[in-house]
This record gives C-alpha cells, sequence and structure tokens, in this order.
C-alpha cells in the first residue's frame, strides 16, 4: 500500500502488474477518507478498486511498475461516489409489489423510471386512494383479483392507531371487493372482511390473528406462517409463469436500487413469495443480461407455503455459498443460513 497527499494505492503491485488496469477518470470522485476526500480518477484491476488519486500521479505510478493500464473517461463529467450497501430487505417481494401493488405509504417515493409515486398522510387519505383505484379500474378487482397493497406503517401515520386499521376500516373502501395491505415492517398486514371470507383465517387461532371484542377476526395478521394463508387465497398476486414473474421482479428491483445509489442489495428470506422459483428467476436475469447491483440473498423456509417446505429445492440447489458469475463486478451469492422449520 502507497501514499501521498493527493493519491493512494489501496492494494499490493502483484495485484495489478499481471492484469489489465482501467483508470476511470471524473469531474470528482468522493473518496470518504478525510486525508484525501477528493479525487480525478479511481483504477480498478479485476472488479477491483486498487488505487484512487490525482491522474498524474496515478499514471506515473502505474507505468514505474509496468502495469498495464487504459484510460476510460466515461465519467469524465460525472461524479464518482461510493454506493450504498442494502443489507435487509427482500428484493424480489419488493420488485413484487413495485411492479404489481399499489403504494399506500407515508412518504413520496420514486419508481425505477424516475417517477414519483405519492405517499398517503392519513388513513383518509389511504381510503380516498383505494377508492379512486376501484373506480378507475372498473371489473378489474374480484375474488380471483385482489387489490394488493403495500407500504403502509400506522406508526408515522398521523393519529392513526393499529387497532383501528382493521377489517371494518377497510370496508369502506368496499366489502366485496378482496383488499389486502402488506404493512411497511413485511410482519403485519390488514384485509378486509372479503378477504377474512376467503382466505379463511377467521378459523386459524392463534395471537397473531387480531380479533375484535366479539372474538371475531379484524383482519390483522402478522408474521409470515400466518400472512401465508391470505397470500395464498389471494393476497398475492402474480401473473403468468413465476420464474418468470421473479426475474422481472428481480430486474426491476436492481433499476431501482441502481436509481437510489445502492450498489449491493440483499434479500433476506428470497422465496417468500415466488417460491419455489425464486432461484430461477435471480439465475434467468444473470444469464440474459449484466445487473447494475449485487445481491445477496438468503432462501426462506416455510412449511406453510405451497409445496410443504417453501425453498428446499433452493436450498439443495444453493448449498452453502454459491456465486452465479457475470462479470467480475457483478454476481449473485446465495448463501444457507441455518435452516429450521419454525412454521
Amino acid at each position: 500500500m502507497y501514499m501521498s497527499a493527493n493519491f493512494q494505492v489501496i492494494s499490493d503491485p502483484v495485484v495489478f502488474q499481471n492484469a489489465q488496469v482501467t483508470i476511470y477518470r471524473a469531474q470528482k470522485v468522493v473518496t470518504m477518507n478525510p486525508q484525501m476526500p477528493w479525487a480525478e480518477c479511481v483504477a480498478v484491476a479485476g472488479g477491483t478498486i486498487i488505487a484512487v488519486g490525482d491522474f498524474i500521479d496515478m499514471e506515473a505510478y502505474f507505468k514505474a511498475h509496468a502495469a498495464s493500464y487504459q484510460i476510460n473517461d466515461t465519467f469524465i463529467n460525472n461524479v464518482i461516489y461510493p454506493g450504498f450497501i442494502e443489507a435487509h430487505m427482500h428484493a424480489q417481494q419488493s420488485g413484487l409489489y413495485n411492479m404489481n401493488y399499489v403504494y399506500i405509504g407515508y412518504f413520496d417515493r420514486h419508481t425505477a423510471d424516475g417517477e414519483i409515486s405519492r405517499g398517503c398522510k392519513t388513513p383518509d387519505e389511504i381510503i380516498a386512494k383505494l377508492r379512486e383505484v376501484i373506480e378507475k379500474n372498473p371489473g378489474r378487482y374480484n375474488d380471483q383479483n385482489w387489490l394488493s397493497t403495500y407500504g403502509i406503517d400506522p406508526l408515522i401515520l398521523g393519529d392513526a392507531k393499529l387497532e383501528n386499521i382493521n377489517s371494518k376500516w377497510l370496508d369502506q373502501v368496499s366489502s366485496t371487493v378482496p383488499i389486502c395491505l402488506n404493512h411497511a415492517s413485511g410482519h403485519l398486514m390488514t384485509v378486509n372482511t372479503r378477504a377474512i371470507e376467503l382466505s379463511g383465517i377467521d378459523a386459524v387461532h392463534d395471537d397473531n390473528i387480531g380479533r375484535y371484542p366479539d372474538g371475531s377476526c379484524n383482519g390483522n395478521v402478522a408474521e409470515p406462517e400466518f400472512m401465508s394463508y391470505v397470500l395464498k387465497a389471494g393476497g398475492m398476486r402474480i401473473s403468468g409463469d413465476a420464474a418468470e414473474t421473479a426475474e422481472k421482479a428481480t430486474r426491476y428491483i436492481a433499476k431501482l436500487a441502481k436509481h437510489n445509489g445502492c450498489t449491493t442489495i440483499a434479500d433476506k428470506a428470497f422465496g417468500f413469495i415466488l417460491t419455489p422459483k425464486a432461484i430461477d428467476g435471480y439465475t434467468n436475469a444473470l444469464k440474459k443480461e449484466q445487473l447494475p447491483v449485487r445481491f445477496v440473498v438468503e432462501p426462506f423456509y416455510s412449511k406453510n407455503m405451497d409445496g410443504g417446505m417453501a425453498c428446499s429445492s433452493c436450498v439443495s440447489r444453493s448449498k452453502m455459498t454459491v456465486s452465479f458469475l457475470t462479470t467480475p463486478r457483478f454476481w449473485l451469492t446465495v448463501r444457507s443460513r441455518a435452516i429450521l422449520p419454525i412454521y
């Protein structure tokens, strides 16, 4: 490792003396190093950053070490900065939600195409938005095609209290169209009366099933084991082949992650929604194109989902740690954690 006032080599010269080095010049490089916060360029070899600093110093260094290098000015008018590493999300599930479900979260959000999805600041705004969706799409939503949403969070939704976010409240939108609200936490959903009837969740007795004082289900269902009853009944809306849908969801969330400055994202418990085709979604996407982010994924396991052990095929195919390589910079790593039949 070598460092001067305006130049720093991060790796041993042995690493790049036998590899092609690419020097990316930019208007500015944000280093996050307080000793050298800005730089003119960054050097990459084998998918790894090996040096950062002023161009004159960098070129002189590589010449002195007889390194083979090329100059890339793709970003000469841009700022290069470190990407965010998202450590715990559900990538394919998020992709599916963003593509197919109605957003009713509190904050405005960007879509993968840069458009704005406006948030709902109060419970009344949510009711109004869902009514509008049904009115603008006459005949679209029914027992076979539920109105599914994502993003609601009662903790920040004005003066809302969780006990008031329930099936009766949601029946204001419709008592005939099944409606499923997937909460931002991913561990809770709220459904209306028709969805309760179709899922049979009222007959499931557990503390994770919310109840009114008279003992009937209030539409709040917690944790994947019990949420799966609702998802299987229609709350999970997947059109077409599951593997194809998983692939589209993978590409969508990769594009969205890049749009928000992420270079690596996680999929904790993949397969929860798209079991058992989730792994095919990743591998097929990687075969067809270079994805703009890295994925680190762990399979979901539940005996309550379709196919018994929901992601047993994913687990058997992923083993412990497998990397599906596309290029040195973009890969998918599948990690098998301690898989327990917790449901």
